[in-house]
């Protein structure tokens, strides 16, 4: 915290610089780089003038209603409301199944247990239910519904935060164990239209290799037989699958589909690589995979140890520097890769967990 406002502006673009030199994709819209004494940050109120945190009023009047008309149909709530009350508990955990025969999972928090993050309460929540739920999941697909977004991106993509990190990996594991598939979902306190909010996404992943590079790696691992990250104006294989429906396209969501048997092309989006391996590893199946050499990214550990050998799944790694011939850029402003500002060199690791 700065003395004052010169000083406090002065380190804010240090910070940004720092990021954006560092080559990670700072999130304008999230993130508040002009100085000020009061700001709501995880859900509350921080004010430097007092020296003082606060639960936002908002947040109060979101609690006491939900209480309120949890009372007034006491025996007939949904489990969307009792989440609003009970997601913020630092006395306990619980989940509960919707197809198979309503099971209901609980635990008591301990003393070190309370005294953790909301979003680590959450994480720990989903793998304690994992586990007493293993055998009436084993082999099944879950769908997986909770209103913390840190949960869906950490699950997906990892953290840089040990505890959290180490949480994530047991998800994976217990998953794996039991050929669980598991898909995380954000729910929002409040939804748009179905339409309204197709309407507004953008696509900030529509960046691509280039056929040059494909062309060079086809002719060492290929031939490649199916795109699984792709859309019909980047697709480097005949067969490819989108996130979205696309015309010619294979299937939607990679992630649905079984990946053995195939030589998967596999240019994922940052926030989806470890996913991707993940499932790679699930399916025992093959593939090429691009990713930036970033150290500090949590996909890192994925693919080395700690001594820098390769992981068991993993046969080779190449690395690229003239990442101006590698990487196209696509339609977004805020997309990185194919510009200048992108400094990484870019690394090409061939999987193989079909052994």
């Amino acid at each position: 915290m700065a003395s004052d406002y010169e000083l406090c502006r002065k380190d804010s673009d240090f910070v940004k610089k720092s990021l954006k030199e560092a080559g990670f994709l700072v999130n304008i819209e999230k993130s508040v780089f002009e100085p000020t004494q009061k700001l709501e940050w995880l859900g509350i109120t921080w004010d430097s003038a007092q020296f003082c945190i606060s639960i936002p009023e908002r947040r109060l009047n979101d609690l006491l209603q939900s209480i309120d008309e949890i009372l007034d149909r006491f025996l007939f709530f949904s489990a969307r409301q009792l989440a609003q009350v009970t997601d913020a508990s630092n006395v306990a955990c619980g989940a509960y199944t919707v197809e198979l025969e309503n099971k209901i999972f609980h635990k008591m928090w301990n003393e070190l247990e309370r005294c953790k993050s909301s979003t680590w309460r959450e994480m720990r929540a989903i793998e304690q239910a994992l586990l007493s739920f293993s055998t009436l999941f084993m082999g099944k697909s879950l769908k997986w519904f909770t209103d913390n977004q840190n949960c869906v991106r950490i699950v997906q993509a990892g953290s840089m935060k040990e505890d959290l990190q180490n949480l994530a990996y047991s998800i994976f594991c217990i998953c794996k164990e039991h050929n669980i598939f598991i898909e995380l979902q954000w729910i929002p306190r409040t939804l748009n239209s179905k339409a309204d909010y197709i309407s507004k996404m953008s696509d900030h992943e529509d960046w691509q290799i280039s056929n040059e590079f494909f062309e060079f790696l086809e002719s060492l691992w290929g031939p490649f037989t199916v795109d699984r990250f792709a859309s019909v104006m980047n697709n480097k294989t005949k067969r490819f699958n989108s996130l979205f429906w696309n015309p010619t396209a294979e299937a939607v969501d990679a992630f649905t589909q079984n990946w053995h048997g195939e030589n998967n092309w596999l240019v994922p989006p940052i926030y989806s690589v470890i996913r991707t391996i993940k499932h790679l590893i699930y399916c025992n199946a093959k593939g090429s995979l691009i990713v930036p050499r970033w150290v500090s990214a949590p996909f890192w550990s994925y693919i080395f140890n700690k001594n820098l050998t390769y992981k068991a799944y993993v046969k080779d790694v190449l690395e690229f520097k003239e990442t101006n011939r590698i990487y196209s850029k696509g339609s977004s402003p805020k997309c990185i890769f194919g510009t200048e500002i992108f400094l990484s060199t870019v690394l090409a690791v061939r999987l193989d967990a079909s052994l």
